[in-house]
């Protein structure tokens, strides 16, 4: 009976039958001799040895299309974005929807002196800011869905920013930050973007 051998890169393998070898896990670049052969030989050259290679092949997935969660990995930079993105959004909801009348009329925040029309769009600034928060644990859960509402919520604070006084520069911080997340999004790790694994759902 035919007795084969397998090596590793650094040690011999062996003997083995080709019913024993196919518990090996053997690929198709692993180098095969057996008596008979001049030299080590890659698996896929021997034709006894494909049928083990194929019997050895993972199993397709459901959805070949389909990252397994615990295999997604995103770019530190990315991470520590999304982290900070919910960490300034905790501050700014929580300023807005605690302050008090004399913090809105403040000379510094330039703010007309309409006070209900004024507490009603701080309120709306407290809430789409709070929004936010979801949206970003949205995208730590590879959510697609949360990045396309940061657009939205990012519009939405503009118009109101720009509607209370506050400048262009500043009314434009949000849309400024989602055009940064998008861009760290594009980052590769183990090349594969963060924006690859994103879910569409």
């Amino acid at each position: 009976m035919k007795k084969y051998f397998y090596s590793d890169g650094t040690y011999k393998h062996g003997p083995f039958t080709l019913d024993n070898l196919k518990e090996q896990g053997i690929g198709k670049d692993t180098l095969i001799w057996f008596e008979g052969l001049d030299d080590w030989t890659p698996a896929d050259k021997i034709p006894e040895i494909l049928y083990i290679i194929e019997l050895n092949a993972p199993p397709i997935p459901e959805n070949p299309n389909a990252i397994s969660t615990n295999k997604r990995r995103r770019h530190g930079f990315v991470t520590a974005w999304l982290f900070w993105g919910i960490l300034i959004n905790v501050f700014f909801a929580s300023f807005y929807l605690l302050a008090t009348e004399q913090a809105m009329f403040n000379r510094d925040i330039r703010l007309p002196s309409e006070i209900e029309t004024e507490r009603i769009k701080f309120i709306m600034i407290g809430i789409f800011r709070a929004l936010n928060i979801l949206l970003y644990f949205l995208l730590i859960k590879w959510e697609k869905s949360g990045f396309y509402g940061l657009i939205f919520t990012s519009i939405a604070l503009l118009v109101i920013n720009l509607s209370i006084g506050y400048d262009i520069i500043w009314s434009s911080f949000g849309i400024i930050g989602t055009i940064i997340l998008y861009y760290s999004l594009q980052l590769k790790k183990n090349g594969i973007s963060s924006w690859q694994h994103l879910n569409n759902g």
